[in-house]
């Protein structure tokens, strides 16, 4: 009893005890927290880093789809990815060997530790890895080593602040940008490119399975240089997909049989010339803005119609490559085997290596922001412990500075498939050409005026072909492409119809004397026939009536920049090609017809997006929509009048009959030929010629530039015109037109009673009985004053009469010819007889 006593005493002055030590142990342990929870929360801000590490430069068309890529500015192939970017089917594959419990744990996966732990300690050397995917993002953005047990340590430490700072899906998408994938490529994208030519969001099973195995071992996994290994790595990848009910029997089987990539694909650079003269610009623009202001005034930012005087895209330093580098050549970020290639766990550690030198030496200074995309973006400052980030909540780097030009994603209004074609079809054609030639392509829609497709040259890296020359602003003479808009001036001030008569007939202008293409003279002509058959007299002489200033005029409204040679004021040789334009301007002009009489303004950038290492947000630069400012330049008559001529102009076999309006034209000496059309939607205009601006002889704008317009509508596929004419358009034949429109006002007398000698008749012979004599002429028609030319010598005779009598002329051939006062002219070849 007494022992009893002193057992139940005992244990009443142990439970103080107890309870004190309980409570030191809580204290201890509530302390021992609060220091994890400090260390954990010191931790380097990698999130910052993030921003530093410098994407490559995209030019994307309207649907996302990349036109073209350039380097990295520190020579790596980076492309922004997002995680719905890439196939779900790589995703699972990804997870389930790199991390299964990614989404369980809270950076580090302690029993992965503790196993590996065990398994090293029993072998004496590493047999798994531990490091989760969280693990991995951090020795990507660090760039150190984790070997040592301290650099370890402090990759837990910093992956649990990481934790605490990014959701899980930011995490991921960190690791799908920045995974080494062999040479300089990085990221689930760059390698998808490279090595298959397609977005990562279609992966076949073996395909995903590689790029799983490749960030182990990057280095020695490389598939066109190590295939067996990487097969093999490939394969295990497969095998554990298959373990974990990811893929069926039949499904690996088919994989393993997949052939490995043999080479690196070209990475995409459709439509160069305009995206290095973006990224040019846009480059320009963020170093010309100060901290904390975006200039929204730059319209050539917002892919408005450059200047003459925009960077040559051919020296753009971020186009020094567009190949991959091969592995070995160049070690990206964490190239380093984690582990023998031949060791198998479902979790391996991620290659890690210091990052090259200067990689990540301004990360904290720059405190650029971490964001990707809008999508799953965050700011500087960590949430709450334990809180998720709403996707797209993210600060602005805009309120922290210019614009990183190192992260642009510039958006066009391009369509990537139908300018691969179209570049296709223009290099098969001028490869079939004589060397110095090349081609300029351009498609728009001018109903909102995006620029479909534009081509400066079909290789712009053929030295041959001088392809870095983008013709489609190379400054060229139009020729005959400039006669529609003459014409529709001439509607408009009453002056012409279609059906109106004209004379196509030799005409002195002050001097210049103008002809037709092939020397021939038609006479009287309508205007529709002139248009279509691109005579050059009847277009001349309604520009004399509307003034060439007028034509300028016209074509400034309409949004073309025309360049006079030097000082001298414009005269009307600019009506037949004798002003400078490019093959933007006048596809502008050839618009605003389409559109029925109304500007339309050219664009090609539809907005400035950031990728996920710059700032967010999507903000047009210009915040103007397409043909906002469109002008009035012609009625809406003059442009059906026109597209009815043009749809019916022939076209020699050329196809598309009625459905697309055009006109082709051919410069002065052979160099240029031009080739401009229209359907329902679309207008197309193609430019051939050298870019040295040598001549093509024999070269014709219908024989050359003609057949690639219809061949570029047959690959867009033409769209119905619209044939209903305006409520004011007089459709009615010449004999049925008011009487001032039968017949063109300067041309009245001379078509009702054209100029004609009439004796002596063409080829007479006039015999006389000295050695020289006095010729008697006698003409009809024609306006006075006359005057007379002998042999192309003017002589003195009545300037009223039409019958008189030149004096002094000796034996032989004379050609007599007469002038009027309309410039009109007419001639006879007689020969004198002694």
């Amino acid at each position: 009893m007494h022992d009893k006593g002193l057992v139940w005493s005992s244990r009443w002055c142990l439970r103080p005890c107890v309870i004190v030590a309980l409570a030191l142990a809580v204290v201890i342990g509530v302390g021992a927290g609060r220091a994890v929870e400090q260390w954990v929360a010191s931790a380097p801000r990698l999130v910052d880093a993030r921003g530093s590490v410098p994407n490559s430069p995209a030019v994307l068309d309207r649907a996302g789809e990349p036109l073209s890529l350039f380097l990295s500015d520190d020579g790596f192939w980076r492309i922004d990815t997002a995680v719905e970017d890439v196939d779900p089917a790589y995703l699972d594959m990804l997870l389930a060997y790199e991390d299964k419990r990614f989404y369980a744990h809270r950076g580090v996966d302690w029993l992965a530790l503790a196993r590996a732990s065990l398994q090293a300690l029993w072998h004496r050397d590493v047999v798994s890895g531990a490091s989760t995917l969280t693990m991995q993002v951090v020795r990507l953005l660090e760039g150190q080593p984790t070997r040592t047990p301290a650099a370890k340590l402090g990759q837990i430490r910093a992956a649990l602040a990481l934790e605490r700072r990014l959701s899980k899906r930011e995490i991921l998408t960190l690791y799908l940008n920045l995974a080494p994938m062999g040479g300089n490529l990085e990221g689930v994208a760059s390698a998808s490119r490279a090595y298959f030519a397609k977005s990562p969001l279609f992966l076949s099973a073996a395909e995903a399975a590689l790029l799983v195995a490749i960030p182990q071992s990057p280095a020695q996994r490389v598939p066109y240089r190590r295939p067996d290994i990487a097969r093999a790595a490939r394969d295990r990848v497969l095998d554990l997909s298959r373990a974990r009910g990811l893929l069926s029997e039949a499904v690996v089987v088919e994989a393993k049989a997949e052939a490995m990539p043999t080479t690196l694909r070209p990475m995409p650079r459709l439509a160069w010339h305009l995206a290095s003269d973006m990224l040019a610009e846009a480059r320009l623009n963020a170093a010309s803005q100060p901290r904390g202001a975006v200039d929204s005034s730059q319209p050539n930012a917002a892919g408005q119609r450059r200047s003459r005087g925009a960077l040559d895209s051919s020296r753009s330093r971020s186009a020094v490559d567009s190949q991959p580098e091969a592995a070995g050549e160049r070690r990206p970020r964490g190239a380093v085997d984690s582990q023998p290639d031949a060791a198998v766990d479902s979790q391996p550690d991620a290659a890690g290596e210091r990052r090259p030198r200067g990689a990540l030496d301004s990360i904290r200074s720059r405190g650029a922001v971490d964001s990707i995309r809008s999508r799953g973006a965050v700011d500087s400052q960590p949430d709450t412990a334990g809180e998720r980030r709403p996707r797209g909540a993210v600060d602005s780097i805009r309120s922290r500075g210019a614009l990183d030009s190192s992260h642009l994603r510039l958006e066009t209004t391009l369509d990537a498939e139908l300018q691969r074609r179209l570049e296709a079809m223009l290099a098969r054609w001028v490869g079939q050409q004589v060397s110095p030639i090349s081609a300029a392509l351009l498609v728009a829609d001018y109903r909102s005026g995006e620029v479909r497709a534009r081509i400066g040259a079909p290789d712009p890296f053929d030295a041959r072909r001088s392809g870095y020359v983008d013709m489609a602003k190379a400054i060229r003479s139009p020729g005959s492409t400039l006669k529609p808009l003459i014409y529709a001036l001439g509607f408009d001030d009453g002056l012409i119809h279609p059906e109106t008569l004209i004379n196509d007939a030799p005409r002195d202008f002050d001097g210049w004397s103008p002809s037709n293409f092939d020397g021939r003279f038609r006479g009287p002509v309508t205007v529709r026939q002139a248009l279509q058959e691109s005579l050059n007299l009847p277009a001349v002489s309604v520009l004399e009536s509307l003034g060439p200033t007028r034509l300028l005029g016209a074509m400034g409204r309409s949004g073309a920049e025309p360049k006079l040679p030097g000082d001298r004021p414009p005269g009307l040789a600019i009506g037949l090609g004798g002003v400078g334009v490019t093959l933007e301007d006048m596809v502008a002009v050839y618009a605003m017809i389409a559109n029925g009489g109304r500007s339309v303004e050219l664009t090609t950038q539809r907005t400035l997006i950031p990728s996920p290492a710059g700032p967010p947000g999507s903000a047009a630069v210009d915040g103007r929509a397409p043909g906002s400012a469109a002008r009035r330049v012609i009625s809406a008559r003059a442009s059906w009048y026109l597209a009815d001529i043009l749809r019916q102009t022939p076209r020699a076999g050329l196809g598309a009959r009625d459905r697309v309006a055009f006109k082709t034209g051919t410069s002065y000496g052979h160099r240029d030929t031009w080739a401009i059309g229209f359907d329902g939607r679309h207008v197309i205009g193609v430019l051939v010629g050298r870019p040295d601006n040598g001549a093509m002889p024999g070269s014709l704008g219908a024989d050359s530039a003609g057949p690639l317009l219809f061949s570029s509508f047959d690959t867009l596929g033409i769209t119905a015109p619209n044939r209903t004419p305006p409520a004011d358009a007089v459709i009615a034949a010449t004999g049925d037109l008011p009487r001032a429109l039968r017949t063109f006002r300067d041309d009245v007398d001379a078509v009702a009673n054209p100029l004609a000698i009439v004796a002596p008749r063409d080829g007479a012979e006039v015999y006389v009985t000295a050695g020289s004599a006095s010729l008697f002429v006698r003409f009809q028609g024609g306006r006075p004053p006359f005057r007379w030319l002998i042999n192309n010598r003017p002589v003195a005779a009545d300037a009223l009469r039409r019958e008189v009598a030149l004096d002094e002329v000796t034996g032989g051939f004379h050609r007599i010819t007469v002038i009027d006062a309309l410039g009109h002219s007419a001639n006879t070849t007689v020969r004198l007889v002694n």
